[in-house]
């Protein structure tokens, strides 16, 4: 089983007197001593800003850059427009949390690789995918299954709209018109606009709805043979998790890197240390 590592920096106070332009390259240059590749959430802090400045450096360490947390066909489309003026888009791979016909389409159209997420095996048809992500790939407790959905969703951390989060069971704590209740990524996904724009509406997060062990045989006995499978969402990972993981059949696991970083003393080494972490599974 490899290592995708996932650059999402989202975590409150994580920037603190170092500039985000240096904190990607610095990710950057140490990801790929170790890795070929490196997934960047387009949901991290001033991503956009920076875009231009991650595929610079991608190409001046030769890492091969994939993008995830793609929600709409509008992010989508103004990712591929810009990666484009500074590095080669072939084969790169776009990952959502949840699937989207809409961003499918596009990445087939120009020589992309979609990579949906998925909890739930009739939410599209698999046969045609190669490369599957699990996303969450463990059962958590609502509270941290919400806090998984805030990496990807960014108005979830958004401190105006917390006051419509709920955990079950709160209900009768909610005053609004609305509620809605979420199981699954897709769940949120299903009502996000709604959310979004209605502050009349609530949501209640439950304890995620995921069979893993069901799910993953699921892919392995009725899809494509050369199906590769992402695990990722976990709350924590150690020896335990990544044996588990390795004995289901998942080819690769995603994980977020660098989220814990104190970036006031010397950021480079604790990068190093953590990546070696992660390595000494692969490695035995």
């Amino acid at each position: 089983m490899q290592l995708l590592p996932i650059i999402n920096l989202c975590t409150p106070g994580n920037n603190i007197d170092y500039p985000l332009k240096n904190i990607y390259t610095t990710a950057i240059k140490n990801i790929s001593k170790y890795f070929p590749e490196v997934e960047i959430s387009i949901a991290s802090e001033n991503f956009w800003q920076n875009l231009p400045e991650i595929c610079k450096q991608a190409e001046r360490y030769n890492i091969k850059l994939n993008f995830g947390s793609l929600l709409d066909i509008e992010s989508t489309k103004n990712l591929y427009k810009t990666i484009c003026k500074y590095y080669s888009c072939d084969s790169t791979k776009f990952f959502s949390p949840i699937y989207v016909s809409e961003i499918d389409s596009f990445c087939s159209l120009n020589k992309l690789i979609y990579v949906p997420g998925i909890q739930d095996l009739g939410v599209f048809d698999l046969s045609q995918k190669l490369l599957i992500k699990v996303f969450p790939c463990s059962c958590n407790s609502a509270q941290d299954f919400f806090k998984l959905l805030q990496g990807p969703y960014p108005e979830l951390r958004q401190k105006t709209n917390q006051n419509r989060v709920f955990f079950f069971p709160e209900e009768e704590k909610i005053i609004t018109q609305k509620i809605y209740y979420i199981n699954t990524p897709q769940d949120y996904q299903n009502i996000r606009c709604e959310f979004i724009k209605d502050p009349n509406i609530s949501i209640v997060f439950k304890n995620q709805a995921i069979q893993i062990q069901e799910l993953v045989k699921k892919l392995r006995d009725n899809l494509n043979k050369n199906l590769k499978l992402y695990a990722t969402g976990f709350k924590l990972f150690d020896s335990t998790c990544y044996e588990e993981l390795y004995n289901l059949g998942f080819d690769f696991y995603a994980t977020r890197v660098f989220n814990k970083i104190n970036y006031r003393i010397n950021p480079e080494e604790q990068m190093v240390k953590e990546l070696e972490y992660h390595l000494s599974f692969i490695n035995g």
